[in-house]
């Protein structure tokens, strides 16, 4: 029998065979919510288990592309579809799961005259899918992510406050060298950071991008 190409993988999303189900043959992606919330969607954009299959392989840290030295990105991101059954060529495929573009979504509706109309609207599907996977892989990180920038904002909320002129030296002085320490750790704060996104990101600028726009936290997206 041949081993599975994931088999050294916590996720062996590979070795399910045709028309397995996925849960049932890899039980640990149960306790991944995303995933779990992504294989009950009536209406998936992409095959729902080939994309989990490529979203594994491509962001877990102890995927088989992800092994040192790794290929760049774009040859990781063809390899990981390949494996996983997706068309690398497939026009869907390539906005959406490897741009992690917005996914068009339209429904049809009743205005108050009882006529019908289209109404289209973009959601992040897959990009949300992929930021969740990728920060329940590292959630102590970036649980320590969020505290960070909760106390960045903060120090920038003390800091832009205005020293009031009625004060005395003594108590102006106080107050500049503590807007001066607070300055320093703010340096610190975006050095530590940096490091965490290394960490928790790698490679996948666009997903760190997508994510801190969003300023989501670990609750609501694991």
């Amino acid at each position: 029998m041949t081993q599975s190409p994931s088999a050294s993988m916590q996720l062996d999303v590979l070795g399910a065979k045709p028309g397995e189900d996925l849960l049932e043959y890899c039980p640990r992606l149960k306790d991944i919510r995303c995933f779990v919330d992504y294989l009950k969607d009536p209406d998936p954009v992409i095959d729902k288990y080939k994309l989990i299959a490529y979203v594994v392989l491509l962001y877990s840290k102890d995927s088989i592309l992800n092994r040192k030295p790794m290929e760049d990105l774009p040859n990781r991101r063809l390899k990981a579809a390949r494996l996983a059954g997706l068309d690398a060529e497939n026009e869907d495929v390539i906005h959406r799961v490897f741009e992690l573009g917005q996914t068009e979504e339209k429904k049809t509706k009743t205005d108050e005259n009882g006529k019908e109309y289209i109404e289209t609207t973009y959601k992040d599907r897959i990009s949300d899918l992929v930021c969740s996977y990728i920060i329940y892989q590292g959630h102590y990180d970036w649980s320590d992510r969020v505290a960070i920038e909760a106390q960045m904002d903060e120090n920038l909320r003390i800091r832009l406050k205005s020293i009031e002129s009625t004060k005395g030296d003594k108590d102006i002085i106080e107050a500049s060298t503590k807007k001066y320490l607070l300055t320093d750790h703010f340096s610190e704060y975006k050095a530590k950071l940096k490091k965490l996104d290394s960490e928790i990101f790698t490679d996948h600028e666009n997903v760190k991008e997508k994510t801190k726009r969003k300023r989501v936290t670990l609750e609501g997206m694991v």
